[in-house]
């Protein structure tokens, strides 16, 4: 993973908190997502593109990584592959 702790710790805690504005667990996102036939994937970056997370702060933390890098910090937060 080339996302540097700071960054990942970041995510996380960002993560958490989009997570309780939106009132839902990982694991009942999970069964939503699955019931609705949608990937995992998809669940993943709807989290990372939520209204709870502020959008210039969104847009400078992924400047300097790719949708690989990004998906695999939020795998490793989320639990999901």
């Amino acid at each position: 993973m080339r996302v540097t702790k700071k960054d990942f710790d970041d995510l996380n805690n960002t993560v958490v908190t989009a997570l309780k504005a939106m009132g839902k667990t990982i694991p009942e996102l999970t069964k939503l997502y699955k019931d609705k036939g949608l990937s995992m994937y998809r669940m993943r970056w709807d989290i990372l593109w939520c209204k709870g997370i502020d959008k210039t702060w969104r847009q400078a933390w992924c400047k300097p990584y790719n949708d690989e890098h990004i998906d695999t910090a939020l795998r490793k937060i989320i639990g999901t592959n």
